[in-house]
């Protein structure tokens, strides 16, 4: 089987047999002598001459960092100084200079090509030039991302948001083709989205225009494999055409979240461009509309003469094949006003019925306060159950919206194979639902609102981000109203599940985030946050930033950083969780304002229970803190208005601290606080109870393994009224 590896002089992926590396071989796309080092970037074959570090300063500019590489050189973030203005900044790789004048005329080329356009969908080209010996293009900055970077954020695109991708290349390519000059490298990477939605195509670094057909002869394999028209890869002329292949296998791309073609070399991608037949684009993606099915399997027919002749073709058949197709706001308010003609008419119905059976002596009117929980039966038959709260909130959000189902598995048996095409397919309102026990290696993003991404029932799904993902799950602010319930999230490089600061009203119910950086992460409000499990992660287990009144119960956060972190937040509930075995404190509170901290245990966590710092106004209620090395409850100087009321705190190094003072009993607490105002205490209890004991293999739920009901904290807490009625 070969290795994959990527050349240091083209950056294409080249393929390498097994027992061949550390060999000197030649790449076949810039045919380069280079040596394949496994599992790592192959290097120069000896006698290469070895490839310059970018310069601090080059002429007028600085070089500030890199941004990406293309064939013909390296582009870098710079500053010229003296216009004081931030551009991009390509550079020919000294080796290239070194290797006589095709290169650099090639390069030269690039700038002449790209220098002739102007046009809002084209990356502008300021100069040209030479200094230190070094050959550079100076380019318009664009911020934002490449193509290739959002779908490896989210997968695939839907295709409101393809579409307008699409033409906005074809409007680019049309001004191109109109001046003689042909891209031949059109793929995700060299298009970038600005933050405004602008898209540029870049990198006219293999241009081909009619005046410079000498210097790139016939025969010559050009292009990047797996966007490559059939003709390129058979060494023929490319034209117009060419590139609108190559934008239809962008589309593809954008589409389904995988290239039309691939294979285990580059030249088994460049054959199967060649002689194999598209595969069907209908079968792939049975949402998108036959005519816009038509348009991707018409841009990559494998004859040129088959395709759209022309870019304006290409934009207006498209246009065409999406009119009819309404925007999913426009279908979101299309429902809404159906959803209120319904209510109108039951609710006149249900008026009517009243009304008669008013008139009729058969209406009997109840006590609605006695359905209240503060009048309801005594606590010990009211238990608080977070899985049937969760499952009823679920339940009445997925009753308001007018939802379908649409289902994912990896065995083909469903409509869909990759959960991101699901959630690309999905309107707002719907429910995605996984039918496996699968792992997936995708990211997942939520940007529609009230979306439901949930596991079937007995099935535990894996969004695995070992690949190096940063997320697993993000809810976008488009994703207010998410609800994502019984799914795992492992291994990414930064959050098992991000909350993203708008999405609001969120919930996240039965899932498990282990062995990420961060386990769940909420910047949005009003989330509620029920029977999850956050384990073994880098940092925190579940953090709250710059929230405001969500809930965060009855989770377990086993050897995390801190089990839970609730940072710049105001008046957030955390209450019922089980917190064990955290590598540092079981929870922080700092600079927050508002928290209750209400029936939950601290258990054998290394520094102390509960960490307030710069926090104000927090009550810490009815909690068991035990066996950590630090102090029960500490807080900083600064804190004023705390309630530390019916607290169980025992086996800990101290009862509290505040700041660098240590207090060993409660008298000596109670003492210090006298005049300060910024403490209100009842008696706590130090005296461990003998049927206290958490085995350090507990899944902490339900019982301890000595008899202690976990459970009867949240009966005592006041959970149920703080979860429904959130501080204000």
């Amino acid at each position: 089987m070969p290795n994959e590896f990527r050349c240091p002089q083209c950056r294409e992926m080249i393929a390498v047999e097994d027992g061949k590396e550390g060999e000197p071989v030649q790449c076949p796309f810039c045919h380069g002598a280079i040596t394949a080092i496994p599992h790592d970037t192959p290097t120069l074959a000896p006698g290469e001459p070895g490839e310059d570090a970018p310069p601090k300063q080059l002429g007028d500019y600085e070089i500030i960092e890199p941004l990406g590489e293309g064939g013909m050189g390296v582009v870098y973030k710079a500053k010229h100084l003296r216009l004081d203005r931030t551009v991009a900044l390509k550079l020919l790789p000294a080796r290239f200079t070194r290797s006589g004048g095709q290169h650099v005329e090639r390069f030269l080329r690039e700038a002449r090509a790209a220098a002739q356009l102007e046009h809002v969908n084209v990356v502008g080209i300021h100069a040209v030039g030479e200094a230190e010996g070094r050959h550079f293009i100076e380019m318009q900055y664009v911020e934002g991302k490449t193509l290739a970077q959002v779908i490896v954020q989210r997968g695939c695109l839907p295709l409101d948001q393809a579409v307008p991708i699409v033409k906005n290349v074809a409007r680019a390519l049309a001004a191109a083709h109109a001046k003689g000059i042909i891209h031949r490298d059109i793929k995700p990477d060299n298009i970038m989205i600005d933050p405004q939605g602008t898209v540029k195509v870049m990198d006219f670094g293999l241009a081909h225009s009619e005046a410079a057909s000498a210097i790139t002869g016939d025969g010559q394999v050009i292009g990047t494999p797996l966007y490559m028209s059939p003709e390129q890869c058979d060494g023929k002329p490319a034209d117009a055409r060419s590139d609108i292949y190559s934008l239809g296998a962008t589309f593809y791309k954008m589409l389904t979240g995988k290239p039309p073609f691939t294979g285990e070399t580059p030249l088994a991608v460049m054959r199967q461009h060649a002689d194999t037949p598209l595969p069907s684009v209908k079968a792939e993606l049975p949402d998108v509309p036959e005519a816009v099915c038509a348009v991707v399997q018409k841009m990559l027919a494998k004859n040129p003469d088959d395709r759209f002749q022309n870019c304006e073709e290409l934009i207006s058949v498209i246009d065409g094949a999406c009119k009819a197709r309404p925007t999913e706001e426009e279908e979101f308010e299309k429902r809404g006003k159906a959803q209120a003609i319904l209510a109108l008419i039951t609710l006149l119905v249900i008026g009517g019925l009243a009304i008669h059976a008013w008139l009729t002596g058969d209406l009997e009117i109840s006590d609605v306060d006695s359905l209240s929980p503060e009048a309801g039966a005594p606590r010990a038959e009211s238990r608080w159950d977070p899985r049937e709260f969760a499952r009823g909130l679920i339940g009445d959000r997925r009753r308001s919206i007018l939802a379908r189902t649409i289902r994912v598995a990896q065995d083909g048996t469903r409509a869909h194979r990759a959960i991101s095409n699901a959630v690309a397919r999905a309107r707002p309102g719907d429910v995605i639902e996984i039918c496996d026990s699968a792992t997936y290696r995708e990211a997942v993003v939520l940007a529609k609102p009230n979306l439901c991404l949930k596991a079937a029932k007995g099935q535990t799904p894996t969004v695995d981000a070992e690949r190096g993902l940063a997320h697993c799950i993000v809810i976008q602010e488009g994703g207010k109203g998410a609800v994502i319930e019984g799914v795992r999230c492992v291994r990414a490089t930064n959050d098992g599940i991000l909350v993203e600061p708008g999405a609001d009203d969120v919930v996240l119910f039965g899932n498990t985030c282990a062995e990420n950086r961060w386990g769940i992460r909420i910047k949005g409000d009003r989330a509620i946050v029920l029977v999850n499990t956050a384990a073994d992660n880098e940092s925190y287990g579940i953090q709250l930033w710059e929230s405001e009144r969500s809930q965060v119960a009855d989770n377990r956060c086993r050897g995390n950083s801190s089990g839970i972190d609730v940072n710049k937040s105001r008046y957030c509930v955390v209450a019922g969780n089980i917190l064990h075995a955290n590598r540092k404190s079981g929870m922080q509170c700092r600079d927050s304002e508002g928290i209750s901290i209400n029936g939950n245990v601290f258990h054998k966590c290394e520094g102390d229970g509960i960490d307030l710092d710069a926090s104000n106004h927090v009550e810490i209620l009815n909690n068991i803190i035990a066996f950590c090395t630090g102090a029960g409850i500490s807080f900083g100087d600064q804190c004023i208005g705390l309630k530390a009321h019916h607290n169980d705190i025992f086996a800990c190094n101290t009862l509290a601290r505040r700041g660098r003072k240590y207090f060993r009993d409660l008298g000596a607490w109670v003492a210090a606080e006298q005049g300060r105002g910024s403490l209100s205490a009842d008696p706590l209890f130090r005296d461990p109870p003998s049927d206290f004991s958490l085995d350090e293999n507990s899944p902490c739920r339900g019982k301890g393994s000595d008899r202690l009901d976990l459970g009867a904290l949240q009966d005592r807490s006041g959970l149920e009224r703080q979860i429904l009625r959130p501080q204000r």
